[in-house]
């Protein structure tokens, strides 16, 4: 559904460099994500899956992130069912092997039966929720692990000049070779899109 930020929600992030918003995806949409998610926890599930594709793409959630970050140009980086790993608080900097990663977003795809006792929670807690973040948001990836049964997908937006790095703390280092890129290239359009304009 379309969803336009306001001056409060870029107001909050530019403080607090994340953001919660509910209802971003329809209860339909996250059944669809549940049954791709469950044959297929790889990485970039956009480039298998025709629905995955359609929400990473989706032109709403791209302005929302160029909004937030008042970035020109957006290209997706990369999409990532989130697991057990890492199992540490990083940055989406610091996770990823592409510098010049411009924020992220994560969504909530299946709400955890079971949540944690402690608040605040990053990770967004209903189905159809999502949290935009910047780069440098330190990410508590160990909360996963008390979130039983749920299923979140994380979305990495990049700048137009984005390279692919070595950074060993991406548990996916070496699937970008596969599409034919070595250390210090730049993510090509044909493989990595811009999506925002």
């Amino acid at each position: 559904m379309p969803f336009a930020t306001i001056k409060e929600h870029r107001d909050f992030f530019s403080a607090h460099q994340r953001i919660e918003f509910e209802h971003l995806l329809t209860e339909e949409q996250c059944q669809f994500m549940q049954q791709c998610m469950q044959l297929d926890n790889a990485r970039d599930l956009w480039r298998r899956h025709a629905v995955v594709k359609k929400i990473v793409f989706g032109k709403n959630l791209a302005q929302i992130a160029a909004e937030l970050v008042n970035a020109k140009q957006l290209r997706i980086a990369y999409d990532q069912v989130l697991g057990t790993k890492p199992n540490k608080t990083l940055t989406l900097a610091q996770a990823s092997c592409v510098q010049g990663i411009a924020c992220g977003w994560v969504f909530c795809v299946k709400t955890p039966t079971q949540a944690m006792e402690e608040t605040p929670h990053f990770f967004p807690l209903n189905a159809g929720s999502g949290v935009f973040f910047s780069a440098e948001t330190p990410i508590p990836f160990e909360e996963l692990s008390q979130l039983s049964d749920a299923l979140y997908l994380l979305v990495a937006y990049a700048d137009k000049r984005a390279v692919y790095i070595h950074q060993p703390e991406d548990p996916h280092l070496h699937a970008w070779k596969e599409m034919g890129l070595a250390f210090g290239d730049r993510l090509r359009d044909d493989k990595y899109p811009l999506i925002y304009p």
